[in-house]
């Protein structure tokens, strides 16, 4: 269960608990239940789309009340109080209003359905992988041609960095995918070259304003179009994107002219749009942390995935089968220089950004989350990125930005050539690829993902292969600790696992694993024992050393599948 507390806006009656304050004139309305709809659970095609139920069907995902549009009366009666309905929201059953009478907040305050609670729960179901149960689809193993398919130009290297054109030239270009851009504008998308092809094929399958309701986001900012061509873009010699066969939803939901919290609601909309039409996978390089009226701005303690708005949204998305890629931010020169909402969402792939030869590009946000999670997840090419420029011709644009939607075609790539999987799958597929699986940290998380890699290891798959053969992946230690050096909390994952872990059948009484915290003299400290039936892919419960003197210690690990030590550090 994640908590969002709602913020009293200064100078607000202490009665009026319903309403947020996401910007000047704008407020989040919360609704109590959905009772009267007219939309029923057992008829899911009144509100989603065939391509949407099959996504949740072949993740084993059930419809749920979360689904069920906001029942259009409780709109209709925010209209009748003076209100204008901006956007509205099914998965927290909410609407975004513009009103500027504190008469009418009085009013819609009064309103038998709206919530008069100060806090709102909102149940996000975990995603779950879905090894387990699916059909996996075997392909032909990789050919390493020495051409390639494509000729990439100035994109070369941030493909070639993460082995995409060898993806590419075995046929997986991401056809079949479907991809929501969410941004603040895809300025001429529909007309400047690199987006010829995905024009002419109508790989662009609508476009959307969820910010101010205009008709033509072909006519607003460049920053969305600019990410578009790292993934759709087809300009053989010159720029060539990660997944240029791929379907495109493209949603506006930034209002670049301002920074407010309303941007979050925007987003969560405009997500829930791209649930509906059946969208496989989210990517979005937007962040957000401070805003115009500093006391909705977040604060550090906020980044751990369970308060910022967009990051509930973000996870609730990933509840639903879609796979949200997002921009991990561009502070990490800044004083704040952590990972922005929504990229500490617990089950976002986040993406920082490195150079061409793979070093951590001075601006990316840095981890972990508030709450200790490696973040970012895993990099790409940021730093001098190909993209189309406004002027027709390619340029060069710097910025997770761009990192994130390098990643999301990648993603959609790997996607295509096992369907089956989950999005949860997927994640762990790319970052058991990638270059610091068995050592992750602060600046680049995993490191730099091997779609080739992740391709045949999930191609070489057997029911207990990934299971036991991880074991001689990771030598004689076959477990990570992280954050390290650490603060307060530090978190256990143990490296046999395989997606889905043992089944139930093959963990015995005896599958205990034992950790020992002990100083340098090996005297021992502390001791936890853990039963790894109880723990989904081998993660174990944070372990709070916030007692621990600052300094160094042994960890130590013992368990049926092997052990190990390490030295771990305590910050200050």
């Amino acid at each position: 269960m994640i908590c969002l507390w709602l913020i009293l806006a200064a100078g607000w009656s202490q009665d009026v608990f319903s309403q947020e304050k996401l910007a000047p004139n704008r407020y989040w309305v919360q609704f109590a239940d959905k009772n009267g709809s007219p939309f029923q659970l057992n008829a899911p095609e009144m509100y989603l789309s065939t391509k949407a139920i099959e996504r949740r069907n072949r993740s084993r995902i059930p419809i749920r009340v979360s689904d069920l549009p906001v029942n259009p009366s409780y709109l209709d009666s925010l209209r009748r109080c003076g209100a204008t309905v901006l956007n509205r929201s099914r998965w927290f059953n909410a609407a975004t209003i513009e009103c500027s009478s504190d008469s009418v907040l009085d009013l819609i305050s009064k309103l038998s359905f709206v919530t008069k609670r100060s806090a709102v729960k909102y149940d996000i179901p975990e995603p779950t992988s879905n090894l387990a149960f699916a059909q996996v689809k075997l392909n032909p193993p990789l050919k390493h041609w020495r051409d390639t398919l494509y000729r990439y130009g100035s994109s070369e290297n941030q493909i070639m960095m993460l082995k995409g054109h060898i993806l590419h030239n075995n046929g997986y270009r991401g056809e079949g995918m479907t991809i929501a851009v969410l941004d603040g504008g895809f300025y001429h998308a529909n007309e400047l070259p690199a987006f010829d092809s995905i024009c002419a094929n109508k790989q662009i399958m609508g476009a959307i304003d969820f910010a101010f309701h205009q008709d033509d986001v072909y006519k607003l900012s460049d920053h969305g179009m600019k990410c578009l061509s790292t993934i759709g873009g087809n300009m053989p010699g010159q720029l060539i994107g990660t997944a240029p066969k791929a379907s495109f939803w493209l949603l506006r939901s930034e209002e670049t002219e301002s920074e407010n919290l309303v941007e979050e609601a925007n987003w969560i909309s405009a997500a829930e749009f791209a649930d509906s039409v059946g969208v496989d996978i989210i990517s979005s390089s937007l962040g957000y942390y401070k805003f115009d009226m500093p006391e909705l701005s977040h604060k550090r303690e906020d980044c751990d995935g369970g308060h910022a708005l967009v990051s509930l949204g973000a996870d609730m998305a990933s509840s639903k089968g879609i796979l949200v890629v997002n921009s991990a931010g561009n502070e990490g020169s800044d004083p704040w220089h952590y990972v922005t909402p929504a990229g500490d969402g617990r089950y976002v792939l986040t993406v920082g950004a490195v150079d061409f030869a793979g070093n951590h590009a001075y601006f990316s946000s840095f981890g972990p989350s508030a709450d200790g999670r490696i973040k970012p997840d895993v990099c790409a090419r940021g730093v001098s990125a190909s993209v189309q420029g406004t002027n027709g011709y390619v340029g060069k644009s710097s910025g997770t930005s761009f990192s994130c939607p390098i990643t999301s075609g990648m993603v959609a790539c790997l996607w295509q050539a096992f369907p089956s999987l989950s999005n949860i799958d997927i994640i762990e597929l790319i970052r058991k690829s990638s270059s610091q699986y068995f050592a992750p940290d602060s600046i680049l998380g995993y490191g730099i993902p091997d779609y080739a890699k992740a391709f045949e290891i999930m191609n070489n798959y057997s029911e207990k292969s990934l299971y036991y053969q991880e074991k001689t992946l990771a030598g004689n230690n076959p477990w990570m600790v992280f954050p390290n050096p650490f603060s307060d909390l530090l978190e256990l994952q143990f490296r046999l696992n395989s997606f889905a872990g043992p089944q139930e059948s093959e963990l015995q009484n005896h599958d205990e694993i034992t950790v020992n915290l002990a100083d340098l003299t090996g005297r021992s400290l502390h001791q936890y024992h853990f039963d790894l039936r109880e723990y989904p892919y081998f993660r174990l419960p944070t372990i709070d050393l916030s007692t621990l003197s600052a300094g160094a210690y042994i960890l130590q690990i013992k368990s049926p599948y092997g052990s190990g030590s390490q030295k771990i550090f305590k910050n200050n």
